[in-house]
């Protein structure tokens, strides 16, 4: 027993030097996420330059849920507070917006933080925003897929 522990004390002795020089390679490229966060950061910023603080849109969480959860929604923004979220032309329950985004700064924010498992993104060519992305946050789980698609902006609610 004592010879057991006595090879292994030795091991770990004569391996601490390559595990440590582990800690020395590079650092893997960024993934598509550090491509999706750069991007997003450059169309922010035109849509934020276009000073846009009251519009309208439509917005569709595609995900394995029922239709008066995942929309669409149209959402109004006054002065870049939220006033108005419906469905079908009534106030939709708090509930089923809850995790949407309701304004398109949330709709960058969600992108953002979903950056390392977003892809297909596309954004709206006149002003910036992200007009569809898809999320697939745990690679290789099933149903935990979600996509997000913005439509029928208006900047003159």
């Amino acid at each position: 027993m004592k010879r057991l522990l006595a090879a292994i004390l030795l091991a770990a002795i004569l391996l601490a030097p390559a595990l440590a020089a582990c800690s020395l390679l590079p650092l893997p490229t960024p993934g598509p996420g550090g491509e999706v966060a750069r991007v997003a950061a450059e169309q922010r910023s035109f849509w934020r330059s276009q000073g846009l603080d009251s519009y309208t849109f439509a917005i569709t969480r595609l995900c394995f849920c029922p239709p008066e959860w995942s929309g669409p929604f149209m959402v109004t923004v006054v002065d870049g507070v939220t006033t108005l979220v419906t469905y079908e032309g009534a106030p939709a329950p708090v509930a089923n917006v809850e995790h949407i985004p309701k304004t398109i700064e949330a709709v960058f924010d969600l992108l953002v933080a979903s950056a390392a498992t977003t892809k297909d993104v596309t954004y709206d060519p006149v002003f910036g925003f992200p007009a569809s992305y898809s999320v697939d946050p745990i690679v290789n789980a099933v149903d935990d897929e979600f996509a997000i698609t913005v439509s029928d902006f208006d900047p003159s609610p």
